[in-house]
């Protein structure tokens, strides 16, 4: 029997994890931080949310200017990234203690958090599904998803958020799964710390949860919908924030209303201390965000074959794909269906969203992990991740006008990944409840 990599018990686990977070942070602090000053993503939010916890406004020109500044001692013309605070003023609770520390130590700790993560989903997500990967199998897919992926070494370079997201998702599914609906709720509440455009999520949510929830569901729903869609204008949305209707509605049909009642009470509470510190806020989100989108030039995956007819085939062939999916995976046991859900709909907003970075592609993991962990055909799916995972390369070398198609053909083949994994499940018929799955 091949070697197992086994999960130790969990003080001895909190112990090595926060030692490892520490030795990575001083790693990041000495090798990253010191050499590029606040050259970081993470370095807009800190300005601007320290300066909302001081009462004044983060999309003041005052702000953008300190923010430019701070990060390279002038003043930027109008055809550059502005580098202005164009996030959720909300965002200076969900991370607070952050915000409270220099700008060094807080985001040597932020870059340590983000590779403590990356490390720490795949095992979370293959215990969540019941696969206990061999040594070999273990290594192999955790090198080729942070290393030759190479997005999250870019991200964690930078400093963003993605992986943060996607370990919120993973923990707010662990959560609903286990019932500990307050942990769901504010695995959900963090998820929305990296705010995107959004118009699609609700009305995507209402058609792919028919099957799911039936009509019960969804006109017990209909208040909670109407009060989610008006929020939107706030919040704009997420690439994460698909994921999160989706479980918003599986969510309601476990535990009723608390999940989503308390992710709506830790909004409001967040947005009730923004407007104590700074008053209104929200028309100036919309208007930074806007300018954003105006000089950051957001890839649109749909457009990017500049056939106008292919974005609408490729929209509509999405939609009715994570549609058919999700009726056909809505007979699987919840643990797994959520995960399944998830896949899809994750897959889903990297295909038809328009994507602000590469590092976006980060959430697709989850796909990848999903994927290997279920039953059926592993040695084969770990090859074909592995090919996957290969593919920011081969972009990388491309010439510079082709490059932007890794927004489109990595979705693609994640959505390929998941029908063909779905079709050799499907033909494995392994029992619904497991407990113990062979190895890759």
């Amino acid at each position: 029997m091949s070697k197992k990599y086994r999960v130790p018990d969990l003080s001895k686990a909190i112990l090595f994890l926060f030692a490892l977070w520490l030795l990575l942070s001083i790693a990041s602090y000495q090798l990253v931080v010191k050499n590029r000053n606040n050259r970081f993503d993470f370095y807009p939010r800190w300005i601007g949310s320290r300066s909302l916890l001081q009462g004044e406004s983060p999309y003041s020109h005052q702000i953008t200017r300190k923010i430019q500044d701070g990060m390279f001692d002038r003043e930027l013309s109008a055809n550059e990234d502005q580098q202005k605070f164009a996030y959720m003023a909300i965002i200076a609770f969900q991370l607070l203690p952050f915000w409270l520390l220099p700008f060094p130590l807080a985001v040597s700790i932020w870059m340590g958090l983000q590779l403590v993560l990356l490390l720490c989903l795949p095992i979370g997500v293959w215990q969540l599904i019941g696969w206990k990967p061999g040594l070999f199998a273990f290594t192999l897919l955790i090198f080729f998803s942070i290393v030759i992926f190479r997005y999250p070494i870019n991200s964690y370079l930078i400093g963003q958020f993605i992986p943060f997201c996607l370990a919120s998702l993973v923990f707010a599914w662990w959560g609903i799964s286990y019932r500990r609906y307050g942990l769901a709720s504010l695995g959900l509440l963090l998820s929305l710390v990296r705010p995107e455009v959004v118009f699609i999520p609700v009305s995507f949510m209402l058609i792919m949860s028919w099957n799911v929830c039936r009509m019960r569901v969804i006109k017990n729903l209909f208040i909670g919908l109407f009060a989610l869609w008006s929020l939107t204008w706030a919040l704009i949305g997420s690439w994460v924030f698909i994921p999160v209707s989706f479980m918003l509605i599986m969510s309601w049909n476990v535990c009723r209303m608390r999940v989503i009642k308390n992710l709506f009470i830790g909004l409001f509470a967040l947005w009730a201390l923004t407007w104590a510190l700074i008053g209104s806020w929200e028309i100036d989100y919309l208007q930074g965000l806007i300018s954003y989108s105006g000089y950051s030039s957001p890839v649109w995956p749909p457009a990017l074959t500049n056939q106008p007819v292919f974005s609408v085939v490729l929209i509509l062939s999405a939609a009715v794909w994570a549609s058919w999916m999700t009726l056909n995976v809505a007979k699987y046991p919840f643990k797994e269906k959520m995960g399944w859900l998830l896949c899809i709909s994750i897959t889903f907003s990297l295909l038809t969203l328009p994507q602000t970075g590469n590092y976006t592609l980060i959430l697709g993991l989850l796909v990848v992990w999903f994927i290997v962990g279920l039953p059926g055909q592993r040695t084969f799916f770990i090859f074909l991740v592995s090919i996957i995972l290969s593919l920011p390369w081969v972009f990388h070398l491309l010439p510079q006008p082709m490059v932007d198609l890794e927004h489109l053909v990595i979705p693609l083949s994640f959505a390929f990944a998941i029908t063909l994994k779905f079709q050799f499940h499907k033909i494995s018929n392994f029992p619904a409840t497991r407990t113990k799955l062979s190895d890759a």
